[in-house]
């Protein structure tokens, strides 16, 4: 006998009696164990006894005895027995699904049990059984029911043994009854994942059932219902609590007022569009906030339906966009087909290796170079078998690690367990690199996306393709961890794709599958069945979406039209109806016939206007007309297709009409019982009405029912109906349009979502495609159970579940398919749990229990990481890592590891909790280890649970830095800017990632992995003693943490640089040392009294007499200074109200409000209230001037008095012909321009141009000068005079010759002989003149050359004529035209002729000036000596002007240098000999003055002058002209006023060298010239005074110094003598006054004189 080694080993097989091997523990094979009966055949009546006796055995020895093999083989023959009784297989069936069997974990032993009916007998005619039950009851069912279950459970082909459809058409034949329902199992595939109203409203508690852990299920459909049942009850209870509490409900959001406005044609279907009233809708942030999230449930409800005004519900708890997709995902059909049920369900604890490892003996060889490049070293090959034992080697890897990632790849299910810091994430990455390297699996391709039903014909005609790399699909609950998971893959492997559109990987960015779809349509990598599907999908929904539109647009229409009417009206009607005009297709005529118009009226309208509607213009005026019409949506041109109603419009049949569209019933009804609607027209009242209420118009609902449509609905002329007949006629005609666009959209709207569905198909085809390429498919739980479909036709074998211990079951069940073969989990079941929103179903149905925990908890194999580079006091058998005992203490704190523990309670806002005191608790402690200036702000991260928490926290952070961002201590190469802030995140963001310092806030009892995830130092703030009472494993913690003192309410602060100096913190204030003053103490370490320190914080202290605080710095106990802030206070004097210093008393307050009051211009007041008001108004304002033109001014300004601005624009006639750019005022209204500032370009006498202004008189040319003879060349500029060249004359020839100089005009004439020398250039005889230049043309070779004085060319001259050519330009001209052109000017002086420009002769042909021919020197020579003249005189003046200007400036030298510099120019400037007296006189030069003075006078007419006065004429050296200059070349006369001032100068000159009597003698002449001269008039005066005090001076020297001197009334001077006191009376001799006196008193008038005052 052959034994089954399966049977022998485990001691159970899963083929049962249908094995071929005999099922013996004995290797004996006797088929029984020793001490056991032998079975026998038994009886009937003995098989029943057997089954009644076990079935009355207690649980345990039935297990015992059926296990045993005398019990199996007993069970065996029964099972076995053909014609067994039904009343015994009914017994068999009893037995074996007693409960304490099914629910035992005695799984080796109850396996065999089950094992036995595998195959046999009772099972093949299980189906006949069940057919002849009579009229079976639901009890009678049950045991059936249960055992095949069990059957489907423990066997890998049980599904096909068990008569199903047999159980469920018998099941079905039951009456309705609650065990119907208990015995099939819930139904939960037929239960609507959105909840209806009923189960919203009921009052009674559903009873759902529990998450078994540590026991197995018994049905795949329980297992699946527990979960979809607990799943969906999760989303529901907010909804149904809401409903209860209301708005005291945190967990729902209401929103009040909502209407349905409008529906929109979409890529996904057609949608409908609301409008709705949210509270404080300005305060919440859209962008930000989790309201009307894409994918929410919403639950719409009414009051009964009697108004459309609804109250929509949102669930903020749950987000249903993540239920749905599971509890769909839970509901497909092949759910039942999921694999490793075995350990899901039945919770096997032995995991067989993965099927593609065994399929091929050499499947399991696996190269292990990518993850242990090492192993090539030690052991010499980096291959190894994966089943067999693996050998030692060294690497980075510790044991645990080990072992998890061989575990991983030779378990089919495998778990790998681990505390935050042991590598989880690290130990995934490297087993999926060892993947991705080795495997090669077949991957099953099906054509199309239908084909996904399991065991369908598909799978026959599938095609499996060899692909080297995968697709592994990696799966994580939150998008941050996928992100990080992956980014770890993306580093070896680029082949791979992320699905999702949450992702804030940049590395990731080209890996999402959006931009590969992108990618692959712009590089046309699309298959053409693709293109052409897509195409043909995108063209049908267009097609329809434009019919939508067309059907929307007849329903919105108010007025039939000719194209509507067809089918509805009869041909004849429409003809007449619209006048028969083709043109006449607009509603218009429509609208005049329902006016009583008629049709000759319209017809008159449609002649004398191109369009005859618009006859309706004059008529109404936007006629009120609401229609049903008006109830359809208007188009909204900001949604693609929406279709949008106006706010307001809404009504009962807009509703009724987008219910119809679906095909749904008219749930609404309308009683709308409005009539006509008055409007005002131009001409006379008419009135509009709605179509919808025509025939109510009529009359009422008496008169509408005598009324008979069928009457007049066909008559052919509709313009002879009486008005209610029209009307009622054109309701009918509406009615029946509207009523089949309506049909034809709810069939239009059904198309529209099937066309929509097939192109998401086609879509997802394409997806489907560029899926199966990639090596490595990544997405959330979500997206799985979103993309179940492509999951199901992608067949994806290896799928690998981060934070698998924080995910719900139903989560990763939604990733599985009936192909997956290998399923690796990694997380860690002692820090989070799943989150749920009902704590109840957490508490009570154990749904927080993930998959991961209740296999790891159950006793499934799995593997534990027990190494951990932080601190492990919160995990048994856990290690730390060497590396820790490294690290340095934490600077400026006494402990690194520390739990704060406080009794402050949290608070509930809007559902988040928030400690406020442990949020700033742990900012402080954050802003002192900054402050350390040992810390960088990314060596410290703040961690908590909840976002409340964590905006509070970041809040309070970021004005924390801006309040001390200057006063940082920042380390080496780092500066502060925005991102220098420490980070603050939410423990499941920072999960796979560690800091130097974390500090947790816990807020509520809840252990996180936050515990994990600093390096050196740990700071938790949170109440110890509420999570040693909630959590075992916080007690543990705690007490652990006070056996080493690191638990307290006071965290010990140690400065670093004084380690004596501990300091202990209890409260936020403690952080903040005080000063004397109150506030904290500024500096972070001192080691002198707070007495020293200053403190530079503001006072913030109150002022007496107002509530303000005082802003300045703090200053102590000093009183506060007056308040500074400014308040607005009403003044009692005027009532206006001003702002002010708060301590500003109302009596110094000056209103600054505008004055109120007009002024008597009209104008108002423009200053201010409390200053008197304006004497002139300075509003601006236009008015006209003299000179008609307009101009805005102040209001008081004269008109006569203004300068008006406008251009003056007229030509300047009289001076350059230029445009005047001045304006009108400064003009004088062009009397008198303003200067010309535009460039002067005349032509200097020198032939240059000026270069000036126009305005200014023309200055010396600054241009190089031209003037050359043969000896030398003029350096000078061309203004200045030019020095006479003194060689000897060079102009000689045979014939004449001239000896004079070369600067004098020439005594020889002009030789007329002809040039005897030939050309060198050709040999012809020169045509030139003797001993001139030979020209350099020739009368042979040039015979063209022209001649433009004779106007003739060289051949047709006389072969006598000669010819000169200029030196300066090269022309050639006839000798004798060209001597007649150069003699013209002399010719012509002394006649009567116009003034002759001297400037010098020019070329007739070119214009340029002749210098250099001497044929004509003395032409050349008379021009230059009359420029020299012009030049002197305008280089004498230009130096004359410069010297003004100097002596205004005082610059004496640079003055007295010009002026001699223009008398050696131009020595008859006598402008210039008087400015060089006053400038002598300045100079205290008086002799010299007086000789340009005396100059100046001999060449005027008051030269008599001088000579009358005797001994005037001065004996100096000094002569006032330059060099050898004679006064007789003086021939200028100073003009009478010239003459005047210079003898007022010499005047003055005179007296200061003490010639008095000249100066009296000047001033007198000057003065009987100008009596009023006020110079004269002091200078004589000054000049008696001095002669008189010479007088004075010679009397008292002539008698001795005796006498006192007396003064006349009329000033004039006497003196006393003798006495020296009056003692007589007398006359003056002078002014014949009375002088002297009697009695030693001067007579009347009389004063003493004193000759040493200062005035005389």
């Amino acid at each position: 006998m052959v034994f089954c080694r399966y049977f022998k080993e485990a001691g159970h097989c899963r083929y049962g009696a249908l094995c071929k091997f005999a099922h013996c523990n004995n290797e004996d094979g006797d088929g029984a164990s020793q001490g056991s009966q032998s079975p026998f055949k038994m009886t009937n009546r003995q098989i029943e006894n057997w089954l009644q006796r076990q079935l009355q055995m207690p649980a345990s020895d039935n297990i015992e005895e059926l296990s045993s093999d005398y019990g199996l083989q007993t069970a065996y023959m029964i099972a076995e027995q053909r014609y067994l009784q039904p009343r015994l297989k009914d017994l068999l069936v009893r037995l074996f699904v007693k409960d304490e069997i099914r629910m035992s974990l005695l799984r080796h032993k109850t396996n065999k049990i089950y094992g036995v009916l595998v195959g046999s007998q009772v099972l093949l005619g299980l189906h006949v059984q069940l057919r002849d039950l009579q009229k079976p009851s639901a009890e009678d069912l049950k045991p059936y029911i249960l055992l095949a279950e069990e059957l489907q459970l423990r066997t890998e082909n049980g599904w096909r043994e068990v008569p199903l459809d047999a159980l469920n058409s018998v099941i079905d034949e039951l009456p309705d009854n609650p065990l119907k329902e208990e015995l099939r199992g819930p139904n939960f595939r037929q239960i609507s994942i959105i909840p209806s109203k009923e189960e919203l409203f009921s009052q009674s508690q559903t009873e759902l059932p529990i998450n078994q852990v540590g026991r197995r299920y018994t049905s795949v459909i329980q297992y699946l219902g527990t979960h979809f049942q607990l799943l969906r009850e999760d989303f529901v209870d907010d909804l149904r609590q809401g409903k209860r509490l209301g708005n005291s409900c945190h967990s729902i959001r209401l929103y009040s007022n909502v209407q349905l406005v409008g529906i929109s044609c979409g890529n996904s279907g057609i949608s409908y569009r609301i409008s709705l009233c949210v509270e404080n809708a300005k305060r919440i942030a859209w962008d930000s906030m989790k309201h009307l999230m894409f994918g929410s449930l919403l639950c719409i409800t009414s009051d009964d339906f009697k108004s459309l005004s609804y109250l929509m519900v949102e669930s903020s708890a749950a987000y249903f966009e993540a239920y749905s997709h599971l509890l769909k995902a839970l509901q497909k059909p092949d759910m039942e087909y999921l694999p490793f049920l075995e350990h899901l369900m039945s919770i096997e604890p032995k995991v067989e290796v993965p099927t593609y490892l065994v399929s091929t003996p050499e499947k399991d060889l696996y190269n292990l170079e990518c993850a242990f490049p090492e192993m090539k070293e030690e052991l010499g090959r980096t291959s190894l078998r994966l089943l067999q034992e693996w050998p030692e080697w060294s690497c980075r890897l510790d044991n645990s690690q080990k072992l998890a990632v061989k575990s991983a790849l030779t378990k089919k299910l495998a778990l790998i367990q681990g505390p935050p810091g042991t590598g989880k994430t690290f130990v995934g990455l490297l087993i999926t690199k060892i993947l991705l390297a080795n495997l090669r699996k077949k991957v099953l391709r099906y054509k199309n996306l239908k084909d996904l039903r399991p065991n369908s014909k598909a799978d026959e005609n599938a095609n499996f393709e060899d692909d080297v790399c995968g697709p592994i699909l990696v799966v994580c609950y939150t998008n941050h961890a996928l992100d990080q998971f992956l980014e770890g893959i993306y580093s070896e492997e680029t082949n791979l794709i992320r699905i999702g559109g949450q992702s804030k990987s940049n590395v990731l960015k080209r890996c999402h599958l959006k931009e590969i779809l992108q990618m692959s349509k712009a590089a046309n990598d699309i298959s053409r069945r693709h293109t052409h599907a897509a195409y043909e999908a995108r063209k049908r929904r267009m097609d329809l979406e434009q019919e939508i539109l067309e059907c929307i647009a007849i329903l919105k229409s108010e007025f039939v039209t000719r194209e509507l009417l067809r089918g509805v009206a009869t041909e004849e009607q429409i003809e007449r109806l619209f006048l028969d005009s083709e043109e006449a297709k607009t509603s218009k005529i429509v609208q005049i016939w329902l006016n009583l118009g008629n049709r000759k009226h319209a017809a008159d309208q449609e002649v004398q206007i191109t369009n005859p509607y618009e006859v309706l213009e004059d008529e109404i005026e936007q006629a009120s007309i609401d229609t049903i019409a008006n109830s359809i949506p208007e188009k909204d041109y900001e949604d693609e297709n929406l279709l949008g109603t106006r706010q307001g419009s809404t009504n009962t049949r807009q509703m009724n009409y987008f219910y119809n569209v679906l095909g749904g019933p008219e749930v609404f009804e309308s009683d709308d019982d409005s009539r006509w609607i008055p409007v005002q027209t131009k001409r006379r009242n008419l009135r509009a009405s709605t179509q919808l209420d025509a025939a109510q118009q009529i009359g009422g609902h008496e008169d509408r029912e005598q009324v008979q449509l069928h009457v007049f609905v066909d008559a052919p002329d509709v313009w002879l109906l009486t008005p209610q007949h029209r009307r009622m006629l054109h309701y009918y005609w509406l009615t029946e349009i509207k009523s089949n666009a309506q049909q034809k959209l709810t069939r239009l709207s059904k198309e529209y979502e099937e066309a929509c569905k097939i192109l998401q198909e086609v879509d997802r085809e394409f997806q489907l495609t560029l899926l199966r390429r990639a090596r490595v498919i990544g997405m959330t739980t979500t997206a799985a159970a979103r993309n179940h479909d492509i999951l199901r036709s992608l067949q994806p074998e290896i799928v690998i579940v981060e934070e698998a211990a924080e995910v719900l079951e139903s989560h990763i069940l939604a990733c599985l398919t009936p192909a997956t073969k290998h399923l690796i989990l990694i997380g860690d079941h002692m820090q989070l749990r799943p989150s749920v929103a009902v704590h109840k179903l957490a508490v009570k149905h154990k749904l927080d229990v993930s998959l991961f925990e209740r296999l790891v908890r159950s006793g499934v194999e799995h593997a534990t990481l027990q190494t951990m580079k932080m601190d492990a006091s919160l995990y048994r058998d856990l290690k730390d890592h060497a590396s820790v005992t490294l690290y340095e203490n934490i600077k400026g704190i006494k402990s690194n590891v520390f739990f704060f523990d406080h009794k402050e309670q949290e608070r509930d806002f809007g559902g988040n909790k928030v400690n406020l005191v442990e949020a700033r608790l742990a900012v402080e402690l954050c802003m002192y280890l900054l402050n350390q200036g040992c810390y960088k702000h990314n060596d410290i991260t703040i961690l908590s649970m909840y976002n409340g928490q964590l905006k509070e926290i970041r809040a309070y952070l970021n004005q924390r830095i801006k309040e001390q961002a200057d006063s940082f201590v920042f380390l080496e190469n780092e500066t502060f800017n925005e991102n220098s802030i420490p980070r603050v995140s939410s423990v499941d963001d920072y999960q796979g990632e560690e800091c130097d310092i974390i500090i947790l806030s816990l807020v509520r009892t809840r252990v996180c992995v936050a515990l994990s995830r600093a390096r050196k130092g740990l700071y938790i703030f949170g109440n110890a003693e509420l999570l040693a009472r909630r959590s075992p494993l916080w007690n543990s913690a705690i007490e652990s943490l006070r056996k080493t003192s690191s638990i307290s309410t006071e965290l010990i602060l140690r400065c670093q640089n004084h380690p004596k100096v501990e300091t202990r913190i209890s409260k936020i204030q403690d952080f903040k040392q005080q000063l004397d003053c109150g506030h904290a103490c500024p500096r972070r370490c001192h080691n002198v009294t707070h007495d020293m320190i200053i403190c530079p914080k503001a006072c913030w202290k109150v002022y007496d007499g107002c509530k303000h605080r005082c802003t300045r710095l703090c200053h102590g106990e000093k009183e506060c200074p007056s308040c500074t802030i400014v308040v607005a206070r009403q003044l009692p004097t005027c009532g206006h109200v001003q702002n002010m210093q708060c301590s500003i008393s109302l009596e110094d307050v000056t209103c600054a409000h505008p004055c109120e009051r007009i002024l008597d211009c009209g104008h108002p007041c423009p200053k201010s209230c409390g200053k008197p008001c304006s004497i002139v108004c300075r509003k601006l304002v236009v008015k006209e001037l003299p000179c008609r033109h307009s101009a805005k001014m102040p209001c008081f300004e004269d008109v006569s008095t203004y300068a008006c601005t406008e251009p003056c624009g007229k030509i300047l006639e009289k001076e350059c012909q230029h445009v005047c750019k001045g304006t009108c005022g400064t003009c004088k209204q062009g009397t008198l321009h303003v200067a010309c500032m535009q460039k002067c370009n005349r032509d200097l006498p020198c032939g240059h141009q000026c270069k000036t202004s126009c305005s200014i008189p023309c200055p010396p040319c600054t241009e190089a000068c031209q003037n050359r003879c043969l000896h030398s060349r003029c350096r000078r500029k061309c203004g200045e005079p030019c020095q006479p060249c003194q060689e000897l004359c060079t102009w000689n020839c045979p014939h004449y010759s001239c000896g004079l100089l070369c600067h004098e005009a020439c005594v020889r004439p002009r030789c007329h002989k002809p040039c005897q020398f030939l050309l060198r250039k050709c040999g012809h005889r020169c045509l030139g003149l003797c001993w001139e230049p030979c020209p350099q043309k020739c009368r042979n070779c040039d015979p063209k050359t022209l001649d433009v004085i004779a106007q003739m060319t060289l051949d047709e001259f006389e072969e006598s004529d000669r010819f000169v050519e200029l030196l300066d330009c090269g022309h050639l001209f006839e000798a004798d035209g060209l001597d007649r052109w150069m003699d013209m000017d002399e010719a012509l002086e002394g006649t009567h002729a116009a003034p002759i420009a001297i400037t010098l002769k020019k070329c007739p042909e070119c214009k340029t000036p002749v210098r250099r021919t001497q044929r004509y020197a003395n032409v050349v020579k008379k021009r230059l000596q009359q420029l020299e003249e012009v030049k002197k005189k305008v280089f004498g003046y230009e130096r004359f002007y410069q010297a003004n200007k100097m002596m205004e400036q005082q610059e004496y030298a640079g003055a007295r240098a010009s002026y001699l510099d223009a008398i050696r120019v131009n020595p008859g400037l006598l402008e210039a000999h008087l400015m060089m007296g006053r400038l002598m006189c300045c100079l205290s030069k008086f002799s010299e003055a007086v000789s340009h003075l005396e100059l100046v006078l001999q060449n005027s007419s008051l030269y008599g002058v001088l000579s009358s006065i005797p001994d005037f004429h001065l004996k100096i050296d000094y002569c006032p002209l330059a060099g050898k200059q004679l006064f007789e070349q003086i021939t200028s006369k100073a003009s009478h006023s010239l003459a005047i001032k210079a003898m007022v100068q010499m005047a003055s000159a005179s007296a200061s060298l003490k010639k008095f009597a000249a100066a009296t003698h000047l001033c007198d002449a000057v003065l009987k010239d100008d009596p009023s001269n006020e110079d004269a008039l002091q200078i004589k005066a000054n000049a008696g005074k001095c002669v008189a005090y010479q007088v004075m001076q010679a009397i008292q020297t002539a008698t001795g110094g005796g006498g006192r001197w007396y003064q006349c009334p009329n000033g004039h001077i006497y003196v006393e003598g003798e006495c020296r006191r009056p003692t007589e009376t007398s006359c003056c001799p002078d002014c014949h006054s009375k002088i002297g006196g009697t009695n030693h008193n001067p007579a009347q008038g009389n004063i003493h004189f004193d000759p040493s005052s200062s005035e005389f």
